[in-house]
Order: C-alpha cells, then sequence, then structure tokens
C-alpha cells in the first residue's frame, strides 16, 4: 500500500511539475511554450473562464491570456507613452489638463490593438481608451 501511494504522489508530481502550478492544462501550457518560446519568470494565475500567464520576454514583462482549451485570447504589456499617437496626446493634453499619465497599456486581441491610459489627478482616476485617434473614458476608478 506505502509503495502505491509512493508511486502516485511520484507521478503526480511528475505530470504537473513543469506547469508551474497543478491547475495549468497541458494545451494552455503547452501553447503558451510554443507562442513564447525563451519566455522566464512565469508565474501562472487560474481563473474560473481563463488563465492568466505573466512572464518576461526578452526583458519586457508580459501578460498572456488563454481560454481554458489552450487557444490565445490576447496580450497586454506597458508601453511608453512616447508610443502613443501625437493626435491621442494632444486630446489628451486638451482634454485632460489637470490629469497626469500614470500607467500606458497596449492590449492585444483578434488582431487589433488598443490602447489603455490611466490617468490621475488630486480628485479621481481614470482609465481611458485610444482608438481611432479618440479618447473615452472606460472606468473610473
Amino acid at each position: 500500500m506505502k509503495k502505491m501511494i509512493l508511486t502516485l504522489a511520484i507521478a503526480f508530481t511528475a505530470l504537473f511539475a513543469s506547469a508551474n502550478s497543478p491547475f495549468v492544462s497541458r494545451p494552455v501550457e503547452n501553447a503558451f511554450n510554443t507562442e513564447f518560446k525563451g519566455a522566464t519568470d512565469v508565474a501562472w494565475t487560474i481563473k474560473a473562464n481563463y488563465v492568466q500567464v505573466s512572464f518576461l520576454q526578452q526583458n519586457e514583462r508580459m501578460v498572456a491570456y488563454y481560454n481554458n482549451d489552450g487557444e490565445l485570447i490576447g496580450t497586454s504589456k506597458h508601453i511608453s507613452l512616447a508610443k502613443v499617437s501625437n493626435t491621442v496626446k494632444r486630446l489628451l493634453a486638451k482634454k485632460f489638463t489637470n490629469y497626469s499619465v500614470t500607467e500606458t497599456i497596449l492590449m492585444s486581441a483578434r488582431g487589433t490593438d488598443d490602447i489603455y491610459l490611466t490617468i490621475k489627478n488630486e480628485q479621481e482616476t481614470l482609465v481611458l481608451k485610444a482608438a481611432d485617434n479618440n479618447l473615452s473614458v472606460v472606468e473610473a476608478l
């Protein structure tokens, strides 16, 4: 009996050791390893309907999102405000004069790239979406 329990424990350890988490499915892990070869500092977060994986790729922090079947939903990464179009920066300066940009994120999903900016002043923090050279408030925090 002890041998059987020990054998099962070793089998489960071997089965899940490479996933960094006992809950990451093989399809998700395989898809990630194929899509992001050479990724380091990998951290998995399991949600009800998706899996989030944070990692470094070529010294850049990224986050990838997969459905439970291992299909890539999208990615996100911090970017410099300098990568935002001049039109959007002018709109930002005109419409949100009292605010400073605290975070700029590029989200890529389904073949489109969207830029989200978090801006802040003394009274509030807003999340804006920059699309088609326009700004819209997504959320007030």
